[in-house]
């Protein structure tokens, strides 16, 4: 079965671009990018995940990551909460079963989103707050 984890940032109702470049750096700690046109592609060398893809561009930035199955361990979550603290992006899995936020956020999902979701919203405040 396939799964796949979102990071995303939203502001009223909205998903808002992260500067491209910066999540690629950010990411570069955990992998390895393609290379050129594929600069958003993004390979691990352990069970971290599948694969990544950050979503968009150097111009118009980067609307999010995709995590292709990835490992729900300790790794993964610090990583998602890094991701949380440095550029305030919220995960969410494909089934909307859940979206953790980073604290204060909760009212800035989609409210489209919001109706979908099976569990609601999570604010994180820590590693324990990601998938208990």
């Amino acid at each position: 079965m396939s799964f796949t984890v979102y990071l995303q940032r939203f502001h009223e109702g909205a998903d808002v671009p992260v500067p491209f470049a910066s999540l690629i750096a950010f990411l570069s700690q955990y992998g390895t990018p393609g290379n050129d046109a594929l600069a958003g592609e993004f390979v691990f060398p352990d069970e971290l995940a599948d694969d990544a893809s950050v979503i968009g561009n150097d111009e118009q930035g980067a609307s999010c990551i995709a995590f292709h199955r990835p490992v729900i361990d300790d790794r993964f979550k610090r990583l998602v909460l890094s991701a949380m603290t440095q550029f305030g992006l919220s995960a969410y899995d494909d089934g909307c079963e859940w979206l953790f936020m980073p604290p204060g956020e909760s009212g800035h999902a989609p409210a489209a989103m919001l109706e979908e979701l099976a569990n609601g919203t999570r604010e994180v405040h820590g590693l324990d707050d990601l998938w208990p």
